[in-house]
């Protein structure tokens, strides 16, 4: 994606969360894509979280990148905290 999309993304994120939507999105760990989640105070404002989440992936056209990854999950649903 362009940096115009990730920005359009991010706002439409950002958008969704601050009416209360549920929100969950995963994207790269590039520090642009970071910058946008990690440490952007207007997704911290709307309630949106980033975590580094280990993936694989199978399919790559470089085969000597396929494997396992770490990918940015964003998302304001709260953690479920188990029943006693």
């Amino acid at each position: 994606f362009p940096s115009e999309d990730q920005m359009t993304l991010q706002e439409l994120a950002i958008d969704l969360a601050s009416r209360s939507v549920r929100v969950m999105l995963s994207n790269s760990t590039a520090p642009a894509i970071g910058a946008l989640y990690e440490t952007s105070a207007a997704a911290h404002g709307a309630g949106l979280r980033a975590y580094r989440v280990a993936a694989r992936r199978a399919i790559n056209s470089n085969g000597a990148r396929r494997g396992r990854i770490h990918e940015l999950l964003v998302t304001n649903v709260k953690e479920r905290q188990p029943e006693a």
